[in-house]
């Protein structure tokens, strides 16, 4: 039997042999060339130096809010503040009427239908009764005026309003129409009520319709009495009253 043959542990490489170490000064090798802007020396620092230059280099553990930008249209300190609606404001006063009277009658100037009754109880054609009613009327009239703007300057509209109240009455048995409803404004005016527009009035704003209802109505009445005149020329004639106001 033939023998195999025997196999041989591979002979390990030898080791390389090291360097005997050599004895004697070390060489030193030259440091690489420093930076441009190195420092060359070093140079002590201090330990408060080193705690600045650590909360230098360091985050705060609390770092301060984000500045809040301000809107353009902020308002500065001395800026009042804007109004604010309620809704529980109360409503605004109404606005006072204007100082503007009843417009002027357009009514006849003598209601004929009313001075025909008054005709009616003439007994004859001259005229006496109706006549003399009519000059009582004349003195009336002119004797109110005179009182009404007395009153108007003592501001005293419960007489202006009783002075319109009785030649309103007067007016209207002889068909004086326009003096008539003038007069009646001025009553109703002294009750700080104007009838017309079914408003009250302030106490200067009925002196103010007073004022100017007057100086209308002694126009009215002069082209009353001019009418009235006129008619009785011919019938034995008015004798002259007092003047008109």
């Amino acid at each position: 039997m033939p023998l195999s043959p025997q196999r041989t542990s591979p002979t390990p490489s030898p080791a390389p042999a090291t360097k005997p170490a050599q004895h004697g000064p070390v060489p030193v090798h030259p440091a690489p060339p420093a930076a441009p802007n190195a420092v060359r020396h070093a140079v002590p620092v201090t330990a408060a130096a080193a705690a600045a230059l650590a909360a230098k280099s360091l985050p705060s553990p609390n770092p301060p809010p984000p500045a809040i930008q301000q809107p353009v249209a902020a308002l500065s300190p001395t800026s009042p503040a804007p109004a604010l609606a309620s809704a529980a404001s109360p409503p605004a006063a109404a606005p006072e009427p204007a100082l503007d009277p009843a417009q002027p009658s357009t009514a006849d100037v003598i209601n004929m239908e009313t001075l025909n009754q008054i005709l009616d109880l003439d007994e004859d054609d001259t005229h006496d009764f109706s006549r003399s009613t009519v000059q009582e009327y004349f003195t009336q009239a002119v004797a109110t005026f005179v009182k009404m703007q007395d009153a108007l300057t003592e501001e005293k509209l419960k007489e202006l309003s009783e002075l319109g109240h009785f030649l309103k009455g007067s007016s209207a048995a002889l068909g004086v129409a326009r003096v008539q409803e003038s007069c009646e404004l001025i009553q109703h005016y002294g009750h700080l009520r104007d009838e017309e527009r079914l408003v009250d009035l302030s106490r200067a704003q009925a002196l103010a319709y007073i004022a100017a209802t007057l100086a209308r109505v002694c126009v009215e009445y002069a082209d009353a009495e001019r009418w009235l005149r006129d008619w009785y020329a011919d019938k034995g004639g008015i004798d002259d009253g007092p003047p008109a106001p």
